[in-house]
């Protein structure tokens, strides 16, 4: 028991054997020997005193707390310093309550809807939203931060509705490069009763679990999700249980090539386990033309380890995947490795021109009157292969274009002996170009 006048505590924190004690919210102070009332150090306070302590956490040695206006962290002195003072300008009511630590970094739930990480140096944003187009799921306030051996796991306050968004997250490596991923685990509903912010933990007591309580008045619950021991082989943890109809969709594809159109003509999956109980249906939708939320469906994919269907007169500019895992048993379910979608480019058609022109000079135009030379006409070409903008282009009717010239070659250069001045031909290639 601790004696004497700092004889409360609000929160308590074990640093390297060291344990903190923030009182009234806002002032720490530290004990080796927490037993010995002699043995507090001085209140220190932690930013303003208008500002309360939300939570505390360490990573190697440094303690970093968490107020209602920013992040911050003590030297070796105990002297404050804060992580990031531009947050405490967002809203100051939902800072640092679920702030955790995870592969020795720090993630703090700042404002509406972010997620910050920091390093000790850097300070990097890793919110859903920024991984994420129109989706309102992923702009709200986050409740929860924890993390185990391979992901971070995080969940959001509803937009809509009592079902709270849970993903995990973590560096991925995608085409050779370190990319950070998040994965839509599953909406858990609570009803009306919600979560506690901040109660979310990992416990491997009796079994390893994701754990979170309720946040209603006088309500006692606590709820929990199973997690693997078995990252290398989920499907084998026995303590893991599986559901029909949860579903994935793909982002929008489009091979970097956004604004082109597209035919669509078949879809590989590669798979295993699928067969007639255990099987991934698949529906699609094409960008523009069901956009407003129509999902056609390809089919049952239920051959293992690979099975074709084709489109009927698929198109558009991008396409995206919708994915279902169907299962006859709770202790199985067909496994998604791979997906191939082909398709045919279809780029906008390109009108060229391909033109020869005789240069010299006393060459008669159609019009009768003999206005250029040799000289003049090898200077508009000239000027035409070095200009920026597009040049206007009359065709033998007089009709005009404005074009773009690709490319220009001289060819068949003779001099007339009699006035000593060259004659030649140009190869012209030009691509319309449409400004209006």
């Amino acid at each position: 028991t601790l004696g004497g006048a700092d004889q409360q505590a609000v929160y308590f924190r074990n640093v390297n054997g060291v344990m903190y004690k923030w009182e009234a919210t806002n002032i720490i102070s530290k004990a080796s020997d927490p037993s010995n009332a002699g043995s507090w150090s001085t209140a220190t306070t932690v930013g303003t005193l208008d500002e309360n302590v939300a939570t505390m956490r360490s990573i190697a040695g440094t303690p970093y707390i968490g107020k209602a206006d920013m992040p911050f962290y003590l030297d070796g002195s105990d002297n404050d310093f804060p992580v990031a003072e531009d947050v405490q300008f967002l809203d100051r009511t939902k800072n640092c309550i679920s702030m955790n630590t995870w592969q020795s970094k720090l993630y703090v739930d700042i404002g509406a809807a972010a997620l910050m990480e920091y390093d000790g140096t850097t300070v990097v944003w890793r919110s859903p939203s920024k991984f994420s187009t129109n989706l309102p799921d992923y702009t709200t306030q986050v409740y929860g931060i924890v993390g185990d051996e391979e992901y971070l796991y995080i969940i959001h306050f509803p937009d809509t509705g009592t079902a709270y968004p849970l993903l995990a997250g973590k560096p991925t490596v995608v085409d050779g490069s370190v990319i950070w991923a998040w994965h839509p685990i599953q909406h858990i509903d609570f009803s009306a009763t919600g979560i506690q912010p901040g109660s979310l933990f990992i416990s491997s007591i009796y079994k390893k679990r994701l754990w979170m309580s309720q946040s209603l008045s006088g309500v006692e619950k606590m709820y929990h999700l199973p997690l693997t021991t078995q990252y290398g082989d989920i499907t084998g943890d026995s303590d893991y249980l599986f559901q029909t109809g949860g579903y994935i969709i793909t982002p929008w594809l489009h091979s970097n090539l956004k604004s082109d159109d597209k035919g669509y003509h078949s879809l590989t999956l590669t798979t295993e386990d699928c067969n007639a109980t255990n099987y991934v249906t698949v529906d699609y939708q094409t960008y523009f033309t069901a956009l407003g939320g129509t999902w056609t469906n390809l089919g049952d994919f239920n051959t293992s380890p690979s099975q074709t269907k084709y489109f009927t007169n698929v198109t558009g500019t991008m396409i995206r995947l919708r994915f279902t895992l169907v299962t006859d048993s709770t202790s199985t379910t067909p496994k998604l490795t791979n997906f191939d979608v082909r398709g045919i480019w279809r780029p906008t058609k390109r009108q060229l021109i391909f033109a020869t022109v005789k240069l010299g000079d006393n060459i008669i135009p159609r019009t009768g009157n003999v206005s250029e030379s040799y000289k003049s006409m090898k200077d508009a070409i000239d000027e035409a292969v070095n200009q920026a903008k597009p040049n206007t282009f009359y065709d033998i009717d007089g009709s005009s274009k404005t074009v773009n010239l690709l490319y220009a070659r001289e060819f068949d250069v003779e001099l007339v002996q009699e006035q000593n001045k060259p004659t030649s031909k140009y190869e012209l290639l030009w691509e319309e170009v449409k400004t209006s």
